[in-house]
Order: C-alpha cells, then structure tokens, then sequence
C-alpha cells in the first residue's frame, strides 16, 4: 500500500502544482468486499497508472463509512476524457477486474466526484448523479492479468494508444440470420418480434450506433400465404424491425434460400471445416457432393452474398466499421470492396479445416482470397488460425509476421489482421435468468430425479460431430468398470434436433436411442434408469430450461468430436457459481461441478479447470468419470475457481469491445496508403498502394518524349516486353532451368519496337533481366544499338557495343563449389527442390517443394550459408519468395541503374522512363527518381510497372500490350493530342467483352470468376487518372492484331471528352 501512495505522490510531484487548466477529481465507489480486499482504480492516465496492476491508485474507507470508498484528489487534464476501471486487491496483490461491460469513462470539466458502484454497469462515470456517457472503449486493460504477457496483451496495450471505441462509431453487424425470433400466427394475422436473447449477436453495446442485417427466420417455417398477404407481412415485419429493433431485413426466395443454406453452407461448407470428408460418397454417407451441391449451390451462394452487399451500402453511413459472422458469408469482403472503402471485419465460429481438407474445395482460392479482401479476420482460438494461415501459405503462397497487435497476413500490400479471441457470456442476464421462478421450480424437479445420485448432464445437437454415441460407450465402459456405481449415478442426456441435417440426424438418432436401451437394460431399471434420454426440438430447449439442469448438475460431460463456439459450458460455471443449495431433501450440501470436455471443442482452450478427454480414448473418459465421482471438495472448488474467474471476465462485451476495436485500429484512412480494388467479381483483390498512384500518363510521356534531345529508356524483359509463360508454370521453368528445354522469343512486333527505338539517335535503350547473358543474346542479340543487362546487370553490353563487360570486378568462381555442396544436402532432404547455377549466383529453387516443409528447410539453408560466408564481404544471401540465391554483393537491376545514371553524369539525359514488373525491378525506380533530385531536375523521368499493384514505381501500366503500344507511340510520329487522357473518351474501354461480363455479373453467374486480369484488360478507375482507354484484346498480345497506335488513328485529332452519367458502373478497380 505505501509503494502505491508513493507512486502517486511521485506522479503529483511530477507534474506539479495544479494550474488553472488542471481540475481535481475524486474517485468514489460503493463496494462491499470481504476481508482482507481493498479497492484500486486505474485508468487512461500516467496519474492512474495506464491500466498498469503495478501503479494502480488506491481508495480508503473507514468504520463510520463502509462501503463506501473514496481516493485522494487525482490532478487532471481540463477536458479530458479519462477512462477507468476498478481493481480489487488481497493482501496487496491484484485480485480481479471488477466485471463490467466496459470502461468507465467521465470527461474532466469541473472538480468532481464519481458516484460509482463496483461491478455495476448502471451509473458508471456519473459525476452529481449526471452521467457522463459510457460506451464500449478502448483499454490497456487486459481482462486478466496473466493474458499481460501475451499476444492478446500486446494487442490491447496498443489499443490504449489508438482512438478508443465511442458514442460516434457506427457498426454493421452482418450475419446469415438477425438474432430476432419471429412469430406469426396465421389465424390472427399476428405478427410477433422480439430479441433472441441466446444469440451471441443480441448483444445491445450501450452508446454505439448499432445496425444489424441479416435474413429473418420464422419460427414453424416460412408462412403458407398467397404473395399479397407475404408482402404485406414483410413489409410490416421491416417496419418493426427497424424501428424497434435496428435491424435491416433481408428476403430471400424460397429456393435460393434453400439452396444456399442447406445444400451449399451446411452440405458443402460445414463438412469441410469440421474436417469431414467422405471420399466415397454413398448414401450412407455423411457427406456427399453432387453437381447440385457444386455448381448450384455456389450459384446460391454468391447470389445472396450480392443480395447482402446491396442492403450493406444503403445502409452504410461514412467511417461505419462492417462486422460480418459466420461462413455463410465469406465472400461478402470481396464483393464490399468493389463498392467503397470501409474498415471490414469477419469472425469466423466454427472451426477451420486443415490445409489437406480446405484444398478439396473447388473454390479454395476464391474463397480465401475474398476473406482476405477483410482487414481483420477473428477466430475463437490460435488451432482455426492457424489452418488458416497454412492454408493462406499453401494456396495462395503468403506469408505472414508478428507484429505488436497480433499476426498480419501479408497480402497486395496490405496487412491484414488475424486475432484470437474467444466469446463469452453475459453474466448480468444469466443472473437474472437464475432468479426466475420456473428455474427453481424445474431445479427442485430434477433434484428428485437425481435421488441423491452423482448427476452427469450433455446437451447435445444430434449430429455425428457431437459424439454422443461416444459419451455413451464411455459412460457404459465406466459402469462395467465400476459396477458399486451404477446405483450412485445418472446421465441426463438431451438431445435436439438438427433439421438443417436430416439424415445425420436421424442416423444418429437411431445409434443412440439403441445404446441408451442396452445401457439401461445392464445397469438399470425401468424405475430407476441409469440414463435419462430425452429428444427435444431445439426451440423446446430455451435458457430457463437449460439452467434448471445446470445448476443441480454435479459434472457436464461433452464428448464432441469437432466443434465451433459452444457457450453451453460457460453457462454451467455461471449457473454452478449461483446455486444456492441443494433444493432437494436427499443432498443437504455439495460443492460445484466440474466439467469434462473434449479435446475438440474451442472453449477447452479457455476453460482449464475441466478435465480434458479425447472422446477416441473410450478408457481415458471411462477413468475421467469415474475420476469426477471421486474427486475431492477441495479440487473442485480449485478447478472451478479457475474457470469462474475466467468466465466472468471474459463476457460478451468484453469480445465484442476487442474485436471492434481490433478493426477500428486499422490504420486504413491514416497510413498516407491508397487502398484500390483490382479484379472482377470474386477476383477482386484490395491492394494497398501509394497515394499519388496512377496509371501512366501517356499523353505527357509521348509529348516529353518528342521534345527531349538525350533519352534513357529502361525496360525489364520477362513480364515487361514479352509474356514468359515460363515462369508461371512450374514444369516449364524446371525444364528451362535444367536446360531441357529453351525459352520463346518475343513477338516480331515488339522485337521491330526495339530496333526502331534503338535506332533512333537520341536514344539508349536498355533491355534488363535475370536471366543468363546466352538467354538474352538468343532472344534480342540481332537488334543492333540495344543494350543488354543480363543475370540482374552483373554482366552488360552497351549499345553500340558488342563487348560484354561486369558489374563487379573479379572473377572468382570458388565460392560456387562450397554453396554447391551446403545446398545440395538440403536438396536431397527436401523433395521439388532443384539447382539453378548461373556466371554470377547459386539458386536453390523450392517453388515445387511443400511450402511449410520447405519454408522450414529454407531457413535453415540461409542461416547455414550466412555462417559460411561470415567474413566474406564480396557475397550475400538473399531470400526470396521460393528461392534462396547466393551471389555477389552490390548485384542487382537497382545497382545496375544507378551505375548506369551516375556514368552518364557529365552528359546527362533530359528524358528517362524506366518500366518493370516485378520484386526484382522495384530498386531501379528509386535510382531513377534520386537521378532527378541528384544530377538533373530538369529531367523528364517516369516509372511505371505493368499491373496495377502495390510498387515503388510512380505509376502503372494495366498489361504487357499497352507497355508494348506504349513504347510503339513513343516512336511513331502521331499527334499528341491524339493520345492525350483528357481527348479520349472512356466510353470505348468498355468493349463488348466486358460488357458481357457486366451483364453476366448482374445474372448471378458465378462462373465470372473464372476470367483473370491478366487476360481481362481493366479500363480506369474514373474519370481523373490519365490512363487512357486501350482496346480489349480476346486474346494475348502475341496474337493481337490491333496495337494501340492502330487503334488511335481511328479518332480524329480533336474529341470531346465523353461525360459518364454512371460513375459507380465505371468501378473496375
């Protein structure tokens, strides 16, 4: 206690006397405590210790004023906004966080006492009985002391830096279905609304701007009315709704409904990610595919993600954050992106398939690309993020980093958040469920059922993934075992249907029903049976039901095989933690239950005071039973301790608040980034790129170009100039790299674009590449004047000049033979992997290897070859995404371009343009724009890279043609106006392929995915970029017919610029 006063006194004496805009504050609490307990605050201040155990402030009382607690004046800041939270300490250690929904929070405008009562949401942050606002925010808290140290605690000590969720934020919550129950009685015409308090979605966050979207389901079914009467229904149901409610009807058809929900999401999708697949389909089976489920059902499926994105945007005000739920919508980001720019949340609760089950989905990378296109992505424990992220490195080859607020998968130059953070309850309404009559009623009932035996409780869904067969040959192994017990113990088992499956359901079903029987027969009697199996419809299970059994239970056993979020647990601590007493004249005391859970459910990563089982081992839960039956008071007030403390802690708001404030984190708006979509349909990809980043000029590079008198032009080959297809396809990249096989040439237009443009006097033109000096010769060695950079410009020739010279000088090959021999030992450990030699590097090539093994061996090797070279300057290692290359240092297309301009010093150009593709161009655009600061700043100089993405370069050409049409206008004398950004209309870039494709889009055809950008050319963004609109091409550029002089001299020389009366059906990007 004196070390915290003193760290207050030391925070006064730090900051001085009080001046006129320092007020005092007095924290004020009413808390009843125990013996021994003592009062802290803590709070967004150094005054109150940032949220610190260690420099919380104290509160004092008395005999006279118990339990009322009050501080010392605390200085402040006037009109600051200061959040707090009280802690309760035990003989001068931290004890718990008080268990609020939220923060307190008061904003400092006079000297001012709170009015606060301790675990108490109501009343919170008032000041003179006025309450100051409370809203879900942000804290440097963590919920428990011991998460302090861990990713969820770096996470939220960096949340306390940032803008902290208020009054002012507006969140769309998006799932398949609102957390609305929906009655309609056709006899009266009544139509009944009112919340789905068991949904984890109902939560109401006080002083946030909630909207909620989602379909409606009625319970019995969609009603049998004529379509008049159904419109009518639904619109006044949207009136309700939304007035009362907050809430955004969606209307799905009877058919796509049916056939998205039930034949794709729980036919296809749910299987997979609970890791069920049934190879061999037959009817027996619990998975089976068909064309229907396939092709059909991916219809459905994209159909209503579009339905969503619709009633998204009219309902999406500017700086909402969009919270979308559930697999049923994971294409959802994809198809938000291409509408505007929001911060898009999704949170997955179910678990995630490994790798090897996801990649036996058809439409694995539209799917993961789309939730990629999310900036934070939620699961409820690290093992489904952690597929996740092998299923991101093994189909689409990203790789991710830690950083201080969590994991960030790497992705078009964004990051995009992944967090693990686990939903809980609302302890409040739990509470206040227990206090109901008809709870102690059903409690008293089932007390007498129990007769003064050990009473087992699993309430199941009857599904194969729940493994209630498997509880109970478990159950009838521990009473072969143990047979003294058979008259001391019960299990009360209830089992719902599951109508979304109904031949799972009925399977299983038929499998329990029988084992029930046989167990009763052996070990009961029809008076006393040893289990209880009672079938109920889920509806028929509600809350109050459900916690009359929870709370006389003595052990909850779930035996699931594979399992998402289950609060069912978390409502037994909460109802264990309430019990007041046995209600029953058999028991006169017991202590609190304990939990035996499966390996295979989420909240046995929280919940660790339960006995953990694999439901496989039918012995190991046999011995856990029987381990329940005997175990001790005192352990089990132990083990419930532990998950009490956890359970009231961790509540719904405390999940809702670091997911809100995970996405609002985002710097999206402020990290000086620009974020564009690319793509069509479920190719849209969101990509993070410079402000200021824009398709190329190509009027003013043309009109520089005709008046400078010394140009340098620079231009990548593979990716720039000329297609190599060799690179993309992994056979045809092994059999060039093994010299089986030699490479194409480009096109005879382009190699005629070269020698014009050599020829050219005025000009010097470079064509660069990695590939081997043998490679370049062969394919551009017959253009006189053109000069070669060859294997990253160690070695070159200058135009003009045969004579091949070096970038480095020396020519010491010996080095080669040690690497050789370090590589090749991973080599044979590691299958797909290949060598690759070059005159100036040594490559060892995994593209074909398993990414993980392969990531693994990788860096290894690097570390391997950096110890061997240690001491050596003249060579590096350098990683790559699949390659780990030894070479000299200082060789690169960047060094080479650097060489080149300071050579060129003394007579420097007046025009430059430097065009490249890839990772291995990005440092040539640097060395150009430091040329123009450096040596001649009145030098025309431009950087573009083909594609539209994330690039140092100052700009972008869409696609291989159009550098090629580019650097064909740069040589043809046509009129500039001509080609101008401002003179040509748009209009045209919308050829008839692409206005096919609209109109495929608008037909929910999900086959659109199938066109890539790199055979869809994509016309600008809007009117302001300067690109201008080049002619669709049906084929590649080798094939095509049409350049784009060609297609210019269809214009006159003067055009009026085309207004579109559309903007949004411009979007392409």
């Amino acid at each position: 206690m004196l070390k915290r006063r003193s760290y207050l006194q030391r925070q006064k004496g730090r900051h001085g006397n009080s001046s006129d805009k320092q007020l005092s504050l007095v924290f004020r609490v009413r808390a009843k405590l125990d013996h021994g307990e003592q009062i802290y605050v803590s709070g967004t201040t150094d005054l109150l210790g940032n949220f610190s155990t260690e420099h919380c402030v104290p509160l004092y009382t008395s005999a006279d004023r118990y339990p009322i607690w009050k501080s010392d004046c605390v200085a402040l800041p006037h009109g600051c906004e200061l959040q707090y939270k009280y802690a309760v300490f035990e003989a001068g250690k931290f004890k718990r966080w008080e268990s609020i929904s939220c923060n307190r929070q008061v904003l400092g405008e006079y000297a001012e006492t709170t009015n606060d009562v301790l675990d108490d949401d109501t009343g919170q942050g008032e000041i003179d009985k006025k309450g100051s606002g409370v809203s879900i925010c942000a804290s440097a808290t963590s919920s428990s002391p011991s998460l302090t140290k861990s990713l969820l605690g770096a996470r939220e000590m960096n949340a306390s830096k940032s803008t902290p969720i208020g009054t002012t934020d507006g969140v769309i919550v998006v799932s398949y279905y609102l957390p609305v129950l929906v009655d309609y009685d056709a006899s009266t015409g009544v139509l009944n609304v009112e919340w789905d308090n068991e949904a984890l979605l109902s939560y109401n966050a006080h002083g946030l701007r909630v909207t909620r979207i989602g379909s409606v389901r009625f319970n019995g079914g969609v009603p049998k009315v004529d379509k008049v009467k159904m419109d009518q229904i639904q619109e006044e149901l949207t009136q309700t709704l939304e007035e009362k409610f907050h809430c955004v009807p969606i209307f799905l058809d009877e058919k796509t409904s049916h056939t998205c929900y039930q034949v794709f999401c729980k036919g296809v999708l749910w299987p997979v990610f609970h890791n069920l697949l049934e190879v061999m389909s037959t009817e027996n089976a619990a998975v089976q595919f068909s064309n229907k489920s396939g092709d059909e059902g991916w219809l459905a499926y994209t159909t209503v993600q579009r339905v969503f994105k619709k009633a998204i945007i009219e309902h999406f005000n500017e700086g909402d954050l969009i919270w979308i739920h559930g697999f049923h919508l994971l294409l959802l980001p994809s198809f938000l992106s291409r509408g505007f720019v929001a911060k898009i949340g999704l949170f997955l609760h179910t678990p995630f398939p490994s790798s090897e089950i996801f990649c036996t989905l058809s439409k694995r990378e539209d799917i993961l690309r789309s939730m990629l296109n999310a900036d934070h992505i939620g699961f409820h424990v690290y093992e489904y993020a952690r597929h996740f992220l092998t299923c991101c490195r093994r189909v689409l080859g990203l790789e991710w980093v830690h950083e201080g607020t969590g994991i960030h998968v790497l992705y078009g130059g964004r990051k995009v958040l992944i967090s693990c953070m686990h939903a809980g309850m609302d302890p409040s309404a739990l509470y206040k469920a227990l206090e109901d009559h008809q709870v102690q009623k059903e409690a008293d009932r089932l007390n007498c059922l129990k007769r003064g035996r050990t009473m087992f409780v699993g309430m199941d869904r009857m599904e194969r993934l729940k493994g209630v067969p498997l509880k109970l040959l478990a159950f009838e192994r521990f009473l072969e075992n143990n047979e003294e017990y058979s008259k001391k113990v019960v299990l009360h088992q209830i089992g719902m249907s599951v109508r979304a499956r109904p031949q799972d359901y009925e399977q299983t079903t038929a499998e329990v029903r029988a084992l029930v029987k046989r167990i009763n027969e052996r070990f009961g009697d029809p008076q006393e049976p040893v289990v209880i199996y009672d079938e109920r419809e889920e509806s028929q299970l509600p809350l109050k039901d459900r916690l009359g059994l929870l709370s006389v239970a003595d052990v909850l056993l779930s035996t699931t095989v594979r399992d998402g979020l289950n609060r069912w647990p978390f409502e037994y601590v909460l109802a264990q933690s309430q019990q007041q007493g046995p209600g029953s004249e058999y028991v006169e005391s017991r202590p609190p239950g304990i939990m035996i859970l499966s390996d295979f459910t989420s909240c046995t990563r929280v919940l660790h005071g339960a006995l953990h089982v694999n439901p496989w081992q039918i012995d190991q839960v046999a011995n856990q039973i029987l381990r329940s039956v005997m175990m001790s008071a005192e352990e089990r007030m132990d083990r419930f301790k532990m998950d009490v403390d956890y359970v009231t802690l961790n509540t719904t708001a405390t999940w809702c608040r670091r997911c809100l404030q995970d996405l609002k984190n985002v710097q999206k708006d402020k990290n000086h980034k620009m974020y564009v979509t690319t793509g069509l349909a479920l190719t849209t990809r969101v990509n993070a790129m410079d402000a200021g980043f824009n398709a190329l000029d190509i009027g003013q590079v043309v009109t520089k170009y005709r008046s400078s008198k010394k140009r340098l032009i620079l231009l990548d080959y593979g990716g720039t100039i000329y297609s190599d297809e060799v690179q993309k396809d992994n056979i045809a990249h092994f059999a060039v790299a093994t010299s089986v096989a030699k490479r194409d040439k480009p096109t005879d237009e382009t190699i005629q674009i070269l020698t014009d443009l050599a020829a050219n006097p005025l000009n010097l033109v470079y064509v660069m590449s990695g590939k081997e000096k043998r490679d370049l010769v062969e394919a551009l060695g017959q253009i006189p004047g053109l000069g070669l950079a060859a294997e990253a410009g160690y070695c070159y020739r200058h135009p003009k000049n045969n004579a091949w010279e070096k970038l480095v000088h020396g020519d010491d090959q010996s080095w080669k033979h040690v690497c050789r021999a370090v590589m090749e030992v991973y080599m044979e450990r590691t299958h797909g992997v290949y060598l690759q030699e070059s005159q100036s590097a040594m490559v060892w090539q995994f593209r074909d290897a398993d990414p993980d093994f392969a990531h693994l061996q990788s860096k290894e090797l690097e570390d391997q070859l950096k110890v061997l070279l240690r001491g050596n300057l003249s060579l590096e290692v350098i990683r790559g995404a699949d390659y780990i290359e030894v070479r000299p240092s200082g060789i690169s297309k960047g060094h080479f371009v650097s060489y080149l301009l300071h050579r060129m010093s003394d007579k420097p150009p007046d025009f430059c343009i430097c065009i490249g593709d890839d990772a291995s161009d990005e440092g040539c655009y640097p060395a150009v724009k430091n040329f123009k600061l450096e040596i001649n700043r009145r030098a025309s100089c431009f950087t573009a890279t083909v594609g539209k993405k994330p690039s140092a370069a100052e700009s972008y050409l869409n696609d291989i043609s159009h550098a090629i049409d580019l650097l064909g206008m740069m040589n043809k004398k046509v009129p500039v106006r001509s080609v101008s950004s401002n003179a040509i209309s748009q209009k045209p870039a919308r050829s008839s392929r692409l206005e096919s494709l609209d109109s495929i889009e608008e037909q929910q055809d999900p086959e659109l995915a199938s066109f890539k950008m790199d055979s869809v050319p994509v016309p600008p963004m809007n009117k302001s970029v300067s690109m201008p609109a080049f002619p669709i091409s049906s084929t590649r550029r080798h094939s095509s017919s049409a350049t784009l002089s060609q297609y210019m001299s269809q214009f006159p020389s003067e055009l009026t610029p085309y207004e579109d009366d559309d903007d949004e059906e411009q979007i392409w990007f």
